[in-house]
């Protein structure tokens, strides 16, 4: 099970280094939106497995999980959220895909 809560300053430079690593560039995924919209969208995230997870609580296509950024094998990584939502009782479903 991924291990979410929400993001703190101190996550700063893990959160930005998962992101570097992935070589993802969008504004979602920036630590400064995460951090100051995480009320807003009701996120959580959680590093590990080498991977930063997100998961956003808010409304519409804002609500779900997101692809996991960082380095390792991207598949077990889709696997650990699968694993995640089954156990949480949340729904399988990724933030902004329609």
């Amino acid at each position: 099970m991924i291990e979410f809560k929400a993001p703190e300053l101190s996550d700063r430079v893990a959160v930005a280094n998962a992101v570097a690593d992935s070589g993802y560039t969008g504004s979602d995924a920036s630590f400064a939106n995460i951090f100051l919209l995480r009320q807003k969208y009701g996120t959580k995230i959680a590093l590990q497995d080498g991977f930063l997870f997100r998961y956003y609580n808010g409304q519409g296509s804002r609500r779900g999980y997101a692809f996991p950024l960082g380095t390792g094998d991207p598949q077990a990584s889709l696997k650990l959220i699968a694993e995640d939502a089954r156990k949480s009782g949340r729904l399988l479903e990724f933030c902004l895909v329609t």
